[in-house]
């Protein structure tokens, strides 16, 4: 695997997929980091324009480019979406956010409404005055304590802390005159990728795994984004895959690392995978988000797909019969777990411990504690 360094030389740009029209709307939003596909796209541009083919030509040559990972790195570390089930309290300081994962499932009864296709039988509650932890960042480290162990506090790098927003203003300009077409003002975003934690700066980049890179030249430039910014592409030396941990449980999670397209809609469907059927019986997801992108082969705009977001994550218990490390050893053979576009990095994930000891199926709230489940009545 080739692990490439992307480095804004000025700011980014990245559009959602919600429509925006000059003279209507006056706002563009964007997020960030923007979805792999993104950066695939880059990859496979920047062949191109190497190899002097026009980009309707290229897929001969990138058909078989593959983004197996995909990340922030910053302050000498990695940094992935927050998993989902780790909430944050409203009093946590902003300089030095932290989150916890609640410790107390609640079986779903009737009434209970998802917004998927399936109610979950279980549901993570917690008294506290919480905010899901949408677009803030865990360290690889951290990411390792979250699937290995039953940590509970996680410190987190929250979107002000990771990158600065400029406001800019753009016109619209009539096509005889080249003046100002009026009304047709606008404003976006732009991400200057800088990250300031503990008095500390240090650049934002992007890091990016890929196979089968056939001979991309990693010490190019790209451009990248709605604006096409430049960027420049080094190869990363830090080596690290995240270790499939080891337990004697029935229970294990899955977490996104990128988002994720499912047939299902909000859950995926493991039993071609794992050879036997497999239902999570909770999950904590965020909202959809809307992926579209440009075909240049085609030269038309491309279907727009809903994706389960990334730090989104599933829990599971084992079938009888099957182990923990028999599971394992199948998820260490899997890259994605998305049901389209895999190669472009939709699906990337995580293997970890669910350590929900003395566990029993109830109707009254269980109250799931480090070293035991105990009953209390609802």
């Amino acid at each position: 695997m080739l692990r490439l360094q992307i480095e804004a030389l000025d700011t980014y740009f990245f559009r959602d997929g919600r429509p925006f029209t000059m003279g209507v709307d006056t706002a563009a939003t964007g997020p960030f980091p923007p979805s792999p596909q993104v950066v695939y796209g880059a990859i496979r541009a920047s062949m191109a324009t190497a190899e002097g083919l026009r980009q309707e030509h290229i897929d001969d040559l990138t058909k078989s480019i593959k983004i197996v990972d995909f990340g922030l790195y910053t302050l000498g570390e990695r940094y992935y979406p927050a998993p989902l089930d780790i909430l944050l309290p409203k009093e946590a300081p902003v300089d030095k956010p932290y989150g916890f994962v609640p410790n107390t499932f609640f079986q779903a009864k009737n009434g209970c409404v998802s917004n998927g296709g399936k109610t979950p039988d279980y549901w993570l509650y917690t008294d506290e005055f919480v905010e899901q932890v949408n677009g803030y960042y865990i360290s690889e480290s951290e990411l390792k304590n979250y699937l290995e162990t039953s940590a509970w506090d996680f410190p987190l790098l929250s979107p002000p802390q990771a990158y600065r927003i400029e406001s800019k203003t753009g016109i619209g300009r009539l096509g005889f005159t080249k003046t100002v077409d009026p009304g047709n003002l606008y404003r976006i975003g732009m991400v200057r990728p800088v990250t300031v934690k503990n008095e500390q700066a240090a650049p934002l980049h992007l890091l990016v795994g890929i196979e089968n890179d056939k001979g991309f030249d990693h010490t190019s430039m790209i451009l990248l984004g709605g604006e096409g910014k430049l960027a420049s592409v080094t190869e990363h030396s830090m080596s690290s895959e995240l270790p499939l941990p080891k337990s004697n449980d029935q229970y294990f999670k899955l977490y996104l690392k990128s988002p994720s397209i499912f047939d299902r809609g909000h859950a995926p469907d493991l039993s071609l995978s794992l050879g036997f059927e497999l239902e999570p019986f909770a999950w904590m997801t965020g909202k959809p988000i809307r992926i579209g992108g440009f075909d240049m082969k085609q030269r038309c705009p491309k279907k727009m797909l809903s994706t389960v977001p990334a730090g989104s994550v599933y829990y599971y218990k084992l079938p009888a019969g099957v182990t923990f490390g028999e599971v394992a050893e199948k998820f260490s053979t899997i890259r994605s777990i998305s049901d389209h576009r895999t190669n472009e990095g939709f699906g990337l994930y995580a293997f970890g411990t669910l350590p929900w000891e003395n566990y029993r199926d109830s109707s009254e709230k269980c109250v799931f504690t480090k070293n035991t489940l105990s009953k209390s009545t609802t």
